[in-house]
């Protein structure tokens, strides 16, 4: 077998089931309120999102995360990804999203912050 063969097949072995499955574009998501769609593509298309979008539901599973995830790699490439669970000292806003905050992007294109 190939080199390359094998570390795709160590990468899929190890992938967690989750996000090897998890929708990679918006059209892969299943809303349960179809006029979002349309907001969320029109974020999309102008890369355009609010200066806050919060997602609320209290079930785990509903496709919070990976919503945010579609919406903020469709518009930038500049994105830093917490956990807010595990990522919500003071320490960490005024290390990790402060120098985040400050530093130009190399993408000349808005940075987003993702509290998950």
């Amino acid at each position: 077998m190939s080199e390359t063969f094998v570390e795709l097949e160590d990468e899929i072995r190890n992938t967690v089931l989750v996000e090897k499955y998890r929708p990679k574009r918006l059209e892969d998501v299943i809303l349960s309120d179809e006029s979002l769609r349309g907001s969320f593509e029109k974020m999309i298309k102008d890369k355009m999102i609010p200066q806050n979008l919060l997602f609320c539901s209290r079930s785990p599973g509903t496709g919070k995360s990976t919503l945010a995830r579609i919406i903020s790699s469709s518009v930038s490439k500049t994105v830093l990804k917490l956990n807010a669970s595990l990522d919500r000292g003071i320490d960490t806003i005024r290390h990790d999203v402060e120098k985040f905050c400050v530093t130009q992007s190399m993408y000349d294109e808005i940075k987003i912050i993702v509290f998950e």
